[in-house]
């Protein structure tokens, strides 16, 4: 009897985190698809891809229906969309804001909206990446999208409830400063290595940043056999950092 592989669809997942992601599952023999806004400029090897903007409905819609028609089952989601590149400012401005909450709100809440039943149906797990700046407040993080990442948090939170009784699994991750080429953190380091370096050694208590690894590592925890009673969890990735 041929055994069947298990599906995983990864939101915004063409590169860092997302990808790192993907990786880690097709190692795991997943049937991996991944998703971006745009065309990949270079097809990656072995990984499924699906074109489509998380924060546009209709884009979601029809995303929604290659997956349902790709696959019998969806095992695991995870809605990794995300974008925190503002400039501090006490004052955020509402298209900044309105910006912040579309990619890292609504880009969840729309395709969890559209996949619900099919979720259910398949007794999916269900990871959504979040932030340590949706659970306190950080200095010089962007306030909008501190505010769009603790709306995330607690309408998951309340979303999970929904979701468990149903037999599907829905936590968070929050990481806290993850390293990797192209980051925010890998620009920092780039344009103030000294500065960022103190940062680091008077925030995060282990003294180092994290990497696209460590929150893999916790997403296939989360979404394996062994998870049969975390749900509605926040799991927090900070090397120690939130208090």
């Amino acid at each position: 009897m041929v055994k069947v592989k298990k599906t995983i669809f990864i939101t915004g997942s063409s590169e860092g985190i997302g990808l790192q992601i993907g990786k880690k599952f097709l190692a795991e023999n997943f049937q991996v698809i991944i998703n971006s806004r745009k065309k990949l400029k270079k097809k990656l090897k072995n990984l499924d891809h699906i074109k489509g903007d998380m924060t546009n409905l209709q884009d979601v819609k029809k995303v929604s229906k290659i997956i349902k028609k790709r696959v019998k089952r969806l095992d695991v989601l995870v809605c990794n969309v995300g974008y925190g590149k503002y400039k501090y400012n006490e004052f955020p401005s509402l298209k900044e804001t309105q910006d912040s909450l579309d990619k890292n709100f609504y880009s969840c809440f729309l395709i969890l909206n559209e996949l619900k039943n099919f979720l259910i149906k398949s007794k999916s797990k269900i990871i959504c990446i979040s932030s340590i700046c949706g659970t306190e407040i950080i200095k010089n993080a962007p306030i909008s999208y501190s505010i769009s990442k603790s709306l995330l948090n607690i309408y998951l939170k309340h979303l999970s409830k929904s979701f468990a009784k149903n037999g599907v699994n829905l936590n968070i991750i929050s990481p806290g400063n993850i390293i990797f080429d192209g980051s925010t953190w890998d620009k920092k380091m780039k344009k103030n290595k000294k500065n960022t370096i103190k940062y680091v050694k008077d925030n995060v208590p282990v003294n180092k940043f994290g990497s696209p690894k460590d929150i893999a590592n916790a997403v296939f925890f989360l979404s394996s056999k062994e998870n049969n009673f975390i749900s509605g969890a926040n799991l927090l990735i900070d090397g120690g950092q939130t208090n």
